[in-house]
């Protein structure tokens, strides 16, 4: 399974705008998302839903399907 902070970074790389741009459209410093980015640092959940909604993600429940 992949962790919140694992898809949000990788979306975040696979996006075509700029760090500057995300900053300034999310109101986060540009140096969190920096440090971010490169793993030096986590979010805290308020950044982490900032992010989520900017970049249009949704949190889902996924259904176990292991058959028994």
């Amino acid at each position: 399974s992949v962790l919140i902070s694992e898809r949000l970074r990788k979306e975040l790389q696979d996006d075509s705008r700029s760090i500057y741009k995300i900053a300034r459209q999310t109101k986060i410093d540009r140096s969190i998302l920096k440090r971010f980015l490169s793993g030096e640092r986590s979010i805290n959940i308020s950044t982490a839903d900032k992010l989520a909604e900017y970049l249009e993600l949704r949190l889902r429940k996924v259904e176990n399907l292991k058959k028994n």
